[in-house]
């Protein structure tokens, strides 16, 4: 949530494995992730999703507007949405 109380996303892939989530080194969710918790994971350590939503937790994030669709087409104004890009800082408590 932004100070002004604006709500902001960003995606993350995690794969398109059904029987579990995908989780490479090189991906966004890997670094993001990293970020939040402080430290890589250990080898064999969870990746739970409420390491993003512990208490005080402050983030320094890019935010750009969405308007262009998968195929590079313009979206029309009404499908234009803003998403997170880029963490550039996570502060901890």
């Amino acid at each position: 949530m932004l100070t002004d109380g604006t709500r902001i996303s960003a995606f993350l892939n995690l794969g398109s494995d059904k029987t579990g989530m995908q989780i490479r080194r090189r991906s966004r969710f890997y670094a993001a992730w990293s970020q939040a918790n402080g430290e890589m994971p250990r080898q064999g350590q969870q990746m739970p999703l409420e390491t993003f939503t512990e208490p005080g937790l402050l983030y320094t994030v890019r935010v750009a507007d969405i308007v262009k669709d998968e195929k590079a087409a313009d979206k029309p104004d009404a499908m234009i949405y803003s998403c997170v890009t880029e963490i550039l800082k996570v502060e901890r408590p």
